[in-house]
């Protein structure tokens, strides 16, 4: 119990600082110039901490805690990435298929983001069962 609560203090930061530098890098590059008509003036903050608590969570209990396989940091990092593509998938795909203004190519880099940022943070969190 205490590895794995010691994971999800280590998996959480780590997918918050990684998002957040991605979305400081790729918000005015990748997102306004495809999706400026229905972006915020800024963002709401009430949900942001919700979605990486309960996030962290999925990955934590999903993919690196302990289990069959136990300290594969090979395991830990494809069960992340595919959470994350599972994730990003029901997200991004519905997105692509509903609003007139998504584009494939933001479902397509939001998508490869989120496996890859799942994959790191999995793997950071990891790093307390090694």
């Amino acid at each position: 119990m205490k590895a794995t609560v010691a994971a999800y203090l280590v998996t959480l930061p780590a997918l918050v600082g990684l998002d957040f530098v991605w979305l400081s890098l790729a918000a005015d590059r990748l997102y306004l110039p495809a999706l400026g008509d229905i972006l915020l003036n800024g963002f709401r903050l009430a949900p942001a901490p919700g979605f990486y608590l309960v996030f962290a969570f999925g990955l934590v209990l999903l993919a690196v805690r302990p289990g069959p396989g136990a300290g594969s940091l090979r395991l830990a990092v494809r069960n992340a990435a595919l959470l994350g593509l599972t994730a990003r998938a029901s997200y991004d795909l519905a997105n692509l298929a509903t609003p007139r203004q998504r584009t494939a190519s933001v479902a397509m880099a939001d998508l490869v983001w989120g496996v890859v940022l799942s994959a790191l943070a999995g793997a950071a969190g990891h790093a307390v069962f090694a």
